[in-house]
């Protein structure tokens, strides 16, 4: 009878036991940056510019002793947007007037990222 406790207690240790490993997440992004650039003269016309960029790329992540359910916490999508605007002035010869003319420039430059991961 001892014994067959004690190999009860052994087996339900083990099925209480998790089994940590590495595991792999692999992730695949892309992004893109949209600037765009608004010229106000101080007597021509506005002109404003769009210049589009962008690239993907694709990453392995190895998660090292850990659960499986842990890992996939670990493993998730993202996503993210950024804004950001810069303002210049100054003064410049302007082909479009003929003259010296003062300008603020307001570039605003938009960056979304995002990627999705899966566990391996």
């Amino acid at each position: 009878m001892k014994k067959l406790i004690l190999f009860t207690a052994v087996v339900s240790a083990f099925s209480f036991a998790s089994c940590k490993k590495d595991h792999s997440c692999s992730c695949t992004g892309s992004g893109t940056t949209t600037a765009v650039a608004v010229v106000d003269w101080q007597t021509s016309p506005t002109t404003t510019t769009t210049t589009p960029t962008g690239g993907s790329s694709s990453d392995l992540v190895i998660i090292n002793d850990a659960k499986k359910k842990d890992a996939k916490k670990a493993c998730i999508d993202s996503s993210t947007e950024n804004v950001d605007v810069v303002t210049t002035s100054g003064t410049t010869f302007n082909p479009t007037s003929g003259s010296f003319e003062t300008y603020t420039t307001t570039t605003t430059y938009t960056t979304k990222n995002s990627s999705t991961c899966s566990l391996k």
